[in-house]
């Protein structure tokens, strides 16, 4: 089963998220912060990095390097999309507020093997 961690800044967003696509039957597991998305993500090698764009980077964009974790960084507005495109491992967006369909659509995708 495919593996997703999220983090995102508000609690009640995460639970919401993982809610969301615990009905798509994947695997969802939340962190509350990125020291614990960190451990997180060596422990649990997920297929997925949910993050919120201003959370700080550095260092969860190392860590999803090393255990080659793919991310789409939830936005609120574009400012962050030219700045994150940098990165390799980022590869898309949500924008929030969510579009359940189109963000569920968005993240079944990206998990799909090229």
């Amino acid at each position: 089963m495919k593996k997703i961690i999220v983090l995102h800044k508000n609690p009640d967003t995460a639970r919401t998220i993982k809610n969301m696509l615990d009905k798509e039957k994947l695997s969802v597991i939340t962190a509350n912060c990125v020291e614990e998305c960190i451990e997180k993500l060596k422990k649990e090698k997920p297929n997925l990095l949910l993050v919120e764009s201003i959370i700080p980077r550095e260092a969860l964009l190392k860590a999803a390097n090393d255990t080659k974790t793919k991310i789409i960084y939830i936005v609120s507005n574009g400012n962050d999309k030219t700045e994150l495109s940098l990165y390799k491992n980022v590869i898309g967006y949500a924008n929030e507020p969510f579009d359940i369909n189109k963000f569920v659509k968005k993240i079944k995708t990206s998990l799909k093997p090229k």
